[in-house]
């Protein structure tokens, strides 16, 4: 049984491991992201669809997109 504990913490850390890559991957995509709203925010003017859709992370278009359906 012990065998089995071990592999099951070796598994664990290489889980902890593989889920800081992929944080540490999309993070510049997120902040660029982040960037963009808030520097179309601050102008005082609305994104246009053009600057929405440059706009690298996925998530952060998604939710760009759903506030500005009528640009679409």
């Amino acid at each position: 049984m012990a065998f089995l504990e071990e592999e099951r913490e070796e598994i664990k850390k290489m889980i902890k491991e593989a889920l800081a890559e992929g944080f540490e991957a999309s993070k510049p995509e997120f902040i660029e992201g982040v960037k963009t709203a808030i520097l179309g925010a601050q102008d005082g003017k609305r994104l246009t669809k053009e600057q929405i859709m440059a706009v690298k992370s996925r998530s952060e278009r998604q939710k760009l997109i759903n506030e500005n359906m009528d640009l679409f």
